[in-house]
């Protein structure tokens, strides 16, 4: 028997009207609490431990309660109501209690921080107005408005607003815009920046560096450092294909490991050739992609599934 069944039959026993009126209206404010919660939970997808407060165990809610209030002493001439009516009075109060509880604690974790979680490339556009790009598999997590927490890869063009910076921390540092375009990859080894548009600050392990149109900064537990292309192609994953046409080996290896998420170290610590690379690449995996450039270009390297390592190349 359910707990409205029981509580009817008990109040029915009594033939106390005013009982079942008073009743009834603790299970109309009950009701209308819990449908109210469990419809705003089903509207948005929070954590399954406080979607569990969906089903509300009366007896234990009660257990919880009980022992902490205090024996009523009721006069004489005040004793209308059942010692049994009391109790289910109290019971319904204790279920208010957790229904009430859980559904504040929902509404602080909701306005906490809003998270985004990608499993396909996607843009999404924020209050200010500012549109970001998300990759698959990318977690970006609003925590204030105009400040972001990154963990994946994700490309921003900020919606200017200089009463208001725009920030965004990842694992190896912050930067700060007013308003720009820019690349971000970062993983658990290291951030990559790459700026199109406008100018970041970017501050880590203490230290400030100033990004412009081209500059593209790698930060890993050790520092940073600063490289500069004039041809940008850090953005070519958003439509999943990479095109080079009379591209130098060290751009289109740049952008290989962009777009693959790997590293890419050059042995002889060079940054510019004579190569002129002409292909695309849309569906092909790294390791198809780097037996072309051997092919194209010469390129003898090593890859251990993380880094390419550039060893020399041929472009004659």
């Amino acid at each position: 028997m359910t707990l409205n069944n029981k509580i009817k039959n008990s109040l029915l026993t009594a033939h106390q009207n005013e009982e079942l009126e008073a009743i009834e209206k603790w299970k109309k404010q009950l009701h209308e609490n819990a449908d109210e919660l469990v419809a705003h939970l089903e509207s948005s997808k929070i954590t399954e431990q406080l979607r569990g407060y969906q089903t509300v165990d009366s007896a234990a809610a009660w257990d919880k309660v009980s022992s902490r209030i205090p024996e009523l002493s009721v006069p004489d001439s005040a004793k209308v109501l059942r010692p049994k009516f009391i109790n289910v009075i109290w019971k319904i109060a204790a279920v208010m209690i957790l229904v009430v509880g859980a559904y504040i604690g929902f509404k602080q974790l909701d306005t906490t921080s809003t998270v985004f979680e990608s499993q396909l490339v996607e843009v999404i556009t924020m209050n200010d107005g500012s549109n970001i790009t998300l990759d698959e598999g990318t977690k970006l997590v609003q925590l204030a408005d105009r400040a972001y927490n990154l963990e994946g890869r994700a490309y921003f063009r900020v919606a200017k607003d200089p009463k208001h910076p725009f920030t965004v921390k990842t694992l190896h540092g912050q930067l700060t815009v007013l308003g720009t375009e820019f690349n971000i990859w970062t993983t658990d080894q290291s951030t990559h920046v790459a700026v199109t548009e406008g100018t970041v600050r970017f501050v880590w392990l203490d230290k400030e560096y100033i990004l412009t149109r081209g500059d593209v900064l790698v930060s890993n537990s050790k520092g940073a450092n600063i490289t500069h292309i004039d041809k940008m192609g850090y953005d070519s994953w958003k439509d999943k294909s990479l095109k080079f046409k009379d591209d130098n080996l060290h751009f289109v290896l740049q952008n290989i490991a962009v777009f693959y998420k790997v590293d890419l170290v050059f042995s002889d610590e060079s940054e510019f050739d004579s190569c002129k690379i002409n292909s695309i690449f849309r569906e092909e995996t790294i390791d198809q992609v780097l037996k072309e450039l051997n092919v194209l270009a010469g390129l003898d390297y090593d890859f251990d599934g993380q880094t390419i390592t550039a060893k020399s190349f041929n472009c004659n």
